[in-house]
């Protein structure tokens, strides 16, 4: 999804709980009151092609949550956005807003594709049809990205030698936006962002890797601060999309204040699982982790918790309630807890849980070793055993000293 979709869903969310709780009761009072005045249309586009008139409409029909948070109700809510777009697009509006209403009416279109509106495809190649028919140099430019947009999605269905190519496309975007053109270098950056995320989806490491590389390369050498931070994560992105196959470092303090190295378990098979007390999804799967280590912590199989926590409390009282068998990392030090622990940082995790196997060779064999892929996993690599019964997290309260 484009980035203008992100945007327009999370103001949806965000926004509507907000406008519903902001209407006051009306006072109660011993006269009879007024019916309301029928609120404005907000898709009701303004008449004439003003340049100034037609963008703030679209800024205001971009920022207008549906009334109604149902499926049926936010489908119908994109109906009408698409409806008042269309009506600005039929207009001989200037360029620039021209340019701005085609983008928005694409992003409704990839959101209503993900509320699964059967309509959105044709009604998308449509769009485009009639865009590749416009002459504008700037129109040319638009439908030139929008459909490097719609390669990069369909990547899993190129050759590996396409995928490159199509990689090396996006590092040119980079390397070509002119030093003063904040919206050329961002329109590329978000194409390589979705790239990166795309190879990785379909678990191409190492042209996912190949891609971080060349981007920070090219990000790096224009030499502006701003994208520093984006530079760093993209190198350790590539460090992480290159384990398959090699080596993991891991050092590190536990929750006990012991010094910890990877390498004091060589031999054993590893799950590196970085997780904190206040994720869900980390919670979901620990019964699974669970299990497997206790089918499988006797043929060799061991579990290293690294905790992006920042609560020592919150942590331990946790392990101790679930009765965690496994050694657990904390980085405790100011500038170090949650995001900024250091292995997390080094290896580009932006997403928990994040887990990772290692064979008895110390070789990693699965950036995604969780839910069915784990025990799928050391079955293949220890042989199979007979599973314990599945269980819940255990949800008394930690046990008093």
């Amino acid at each position: 999804m484009r980035r203008h979709s992100w945007l327009l869903l999370t103001a949806f969310a965000c926004a509507a709980p907000a406008l519903l709780c902001a209407q006051d009761a009306p006072p109660v009072t011993g006269e009879k009151t007024a019916e309301p005045a029928a609120a404005p249309d907000p898709f009701a586009v303004p008449e004439g092609t003003d340049s100034t008139v037609m963008r703030l409409f679209l800024n205001r029909i971009a920022r207008t949550p549906p009334t109604e948070r149902t499926r049926e109700g936010v489908l119908e809510h994109f109906h009408k956005m698409g409806v008042a777009l269309d009506d600005v697009l039929a207009r001989d509006v200037e360029t620039e807003v021209f340019l701005v209403a085609t983008e928005l009416r694409f992003s409704v279109l990839d959101l209503m594709d993900r509320f699964e509106d059967e309509a959105a495809p044709k009604m998308r190649e449509a769009l485009m049809g009639k865009l590749q028919k416009d002459e504008r140099p700037e129109v040319k430019q638009l439908v030139a990205r929008l459909e490097l947009e719609q390669q990069i999605a369909g990547l899993g269905d190129l050759p590996g030698e396409e995928r490159m190519a199509l990689v090396q496309r996006v590092a040119a975007m980079i390397q070509n936006a002119g030093k003063e053109d904040d919206m050329a270098l961002q329109q590329s950056i978000n194409m390589a962002m979705s790239t990166s995320e795309v190879l990785e989806g379909i678990e191409d490491y190492p042209r996912a890797a190949a891609a971080a590389k060349l981007f920070a390369k090219y990000l790096g050498a224009r030499q502006d601060p701003r994208l520093e931070r984006m530079v760093a994560n993209l190198e350790a992105n590539s460090r992480r999309l290159e384990l398959p196959g090699n080596a993991m470092e891991v050092k590190g303090t536990t929750v006990d204040g012991e010094k910890f190295d990877l390498k004091s378990l060589e031999g054993k098979v590893v799950l590196v699982d970085f997780w904190a007390t206040w994720c869900g999804p980390c919670r979901a799967e620990l019964p699974n982790v669970k299990r497997m280590y206790k089918a499988y912590h006797d043929k060799g199989f061991e579990v290293v918790g690294i905790s992006l926590d920042e609560s020592r409390d919150d942590l331990e009282a946790f392990l101790e309630q679930q009765e965690i068998p496994w050694v657990t990392l904390f980085a405790e030090s100011e500038g170090n807890m949650g995001w900024n622990n250091p292995i997390a940082r080094y290896y580009g995790i932006s997403g928990i849980p994040a887990v990772i196997l290692i064979n008895q060779e110390g070789k990693v064999v699965s950036l995604s070793a969780r839910g069915p892929e784990l025990p799928a996993l050391l079955e293949k690599l220890l042989g199979p055993v007979e599973l314990p019964p599945e269980a819940g997290l255990q949800l008394s309260p930690p046990k008093s000293e």
